[in-house]
């Protein structure tokens, strides 16, 4: 099981140096983390040595209720498959219900297999679009 927390703004080289693990350089990040719409959660294993992140977004939407978009949900290879992904979907879908946003989205490959077993799996509606919905109430 992974410990999930959400960064502080003032952690943008922790969030940059994850984003590079995955691949993933990130010129931007203390701009994201200074945004107060933006989230960005960390996971880390036993050793305390990250092994996933997630970021994503509160939008309004002009029908009058708040989304939390979640844009990246990404587990680091020697990790994968020990659940650290669920519980990145678990923190942030609690984060997102505790802010009292009224729901959760995200956009996913179809083609990820792992990404189809475990959304669904942690409370989310599969779209034929390919997202996934959350609605909270």
């Amino acid at each position: 099981m992974a410990e999930v927390r959400i960064l502080a703004r003032d952690e943008v080289d922790v969030f940059a140096a994850v984003l590079a693990a995955a691949g993933r350089p990130a010129p931007a990040a203390d701009l994201f983390l200074d945004d107060p719409r933006t989230r960005a959660f960390l996971a880390t294993g036993e050793d305390g040595e990250p092994v996933g992140f997630a970021y994503g977004t509160e939008i309004l939407r002009p029908e009058g209720y708040l989304v939390f978009a979640l844009l990246r949900l990404d587990v680091i290879e020697p990790a994968r498959r020990s659940g650290a992904g669920r519980d990145l979907l678990d923190a942030v879908a609690a984060f997102a219900r505790a802010k009292g946003l009224d729901a959760m989205w995200l956009a996913t490959d179809a083609g990820r297999q792992a990404a189809r077993r475990v959304y669904p799996g942690a409370g989310g509606e599969r779209h034929d679009d390919g997202s996934y919905w959350w609605v909270f109430e």
